[in-house]
């Protein structure tokens, strides 16, 4: 900004010039562009995404607070699993995910809609998941079971690290509520007491400045 030049050289290591960069460039960097997959709220997406260039969002939840000066492309189905919509766009384009991505994608439909017990799991989900699992190779049953069952291994975790492996904040008019789950096959699975769970909730409660805070 201090001198008339417009452009400057770049040149490697030995001095050799690869190229010019303008003044444009510099003082108006590129930004990061984002796709937003399975969430479309800011205060889940990544620190500084409001700098960044939003090309899409691919999401199952609730329309969040995302404020995006440009048009985009969204999509929000209301289906179990993000990962069922990112199926149907592979099929949609005549293809499919090769293995193992589609076993992924299989493990993530299931894990979503928990076997499809979910309240939020669909006819689609069932019908992605088993396209996938014919793809990978593999049974449904015998993956959501396997796959639960890992989930399942809590040894040796304490009360914070079991509140904190699956845990979300979200903002409701002026309240901040944090919600965390746990899935276990039984709840003798968990090697903590469920009066130990409830006092490290109220201890997060009071450093994060909750008004709820649920398990």
């Amino acid at each position: 900004m201090r001198t008339p030049f417009r452009h400057y050289p770049v040149v490697d290591q030995e001095g050799r010039p690869l190229g010019l960069i303008s003044r444009t460039h510099l003082l108006a960097p590129g930004r990061k562009r984002l796709i937003l997959v399975d969430h479309n709220e800011s205060i889940q997406a990544v620190e500084g995404v409001e700098e960044a260039q939003i090309l899409e969002i691919v999401d199952h939840h609730r329309l969040g607070d995302m404020e995006i000066p440009d048009p985009v492309m969204v999509r929000l189905e209301p289906v179990g699993s993000t990962s069922t919509i990112i199926s149907k766009m592979y099929r949609e384009s005549g293809l499919m995910p090769e293995n193992p991505l589609a076993g992924i994608m299989a493990a993530a439909i299931l894990s979503d809609t928990l076997m499809f017990c979910s309240p939020t799991s669909t006819p689609e989900d069932q019908r992605e998941a088993s396209r996938l699992a014919a793809e990978a190779g593999v049974n449904l049953e015998w993956l959501g079971r396997e796959m639960f069952r890992a989930g399942s291994l809590w040894t040796h975790k304490d009360p914070r690290e079991i509140i904190s492996q699956d845990f979300k904040e979200f903002k409701f008019f002026d309240f901040w509520v944090g919600i965390g789950q746990v899935q276990v096959l039984e709840s003798e699975a968990l090697p903590v007491k469920r009066e130990e769970l409830f006092k490290e909730l109220v201890e997060i409660q009071k450093e994060k400045g909750y008004d709820l805070i649920i398990l």
